[in-house]
């Protein structure tokens, strides 16, 4: 996938969250950890934010910015399009 086409998708999805709806693929992601053992606290200190942010990203209250999501993949070597669209 594009680049382009990663973050108007990116995009397209914060706005549902805004929006009150909810991206079902983030309960993926929070599978994907518990299933791995990372902690909250892990994925604060990779992203350098507090645990009480990254509890608010896992529960859809604020999205995680293209940067974080990145740092994630990245780190856990999962596609953005499986746990993040």
């Amino acid at each position: 996938m594009q680049m382009w086409t990663m973050m108007l998708s990116f995009r397209l999805h914060i706005r549902k969250i805004k929006k009150g709806g909810e991206i079902v693929n983030i309960k993926k992601f929070k599978g994907f950890c518990a299933e791995h053992g990372i902690r909250q606290k892990e994925i604060a200190e990779l992203l350098g934010i507090d645990k009480s942010n990254v509890n608010l990203k896992l529960n859809n209250k604020q999205p995680f910015t293209l940067e974080q999501v990145k740092i994630l993949c990245d780190t856990y070597h999962i596609s953005a399009d499986d746990f993040f669209l």
